[in-house]
């Protein structure tokens, strides 16, 4: 919710003044390569939902820093906002590979 109400924000205070100049993103974002399966198995054990779990933390990793790269064209703000996202994902993953299986 914390990261939501920052991309939110950011988006209201900068990115709509962009998308009403024209913008877009020239490649644009692909929602379906960011989809993730939540389902876990009973059958799963510690390390294998650990496993998932790095899954999708770089899956959504992947999403922020794919819009930091897209928005570079936009207003500092924007890129920043999604890099910041990413970075904290990044801190995710690795203490979900430190934990001990």
């Amino acid at each position: 919710m914390k990261n939501k109400k920052r991309v939110t924000r950011t988006y209201y205070g900068v990115i709509s003044d962009a998308l009403e100049a024209c913008f877009s993103f020239e490649e644009g974002l692909d929602p379906d390569a960011y989809c993730i399966d939540i389902q876990i198995p009973d059958s799963e054990g510690l390390a294998e939902i650990l496993e998932r779990a790095i899954t999708i933390e770089e899956k959504i990793q992947k999403a922020y820093s794919d819009a930091a790269r897209l928005s570079e064209g936009l207003m500092a703000d924007i890129p920043r906002v999604f890099s910041i996202i990413a970075g904290k994902r990044e801190e995710r993953i690795a203490k979900l590979r430190d934990h001990p299986r």
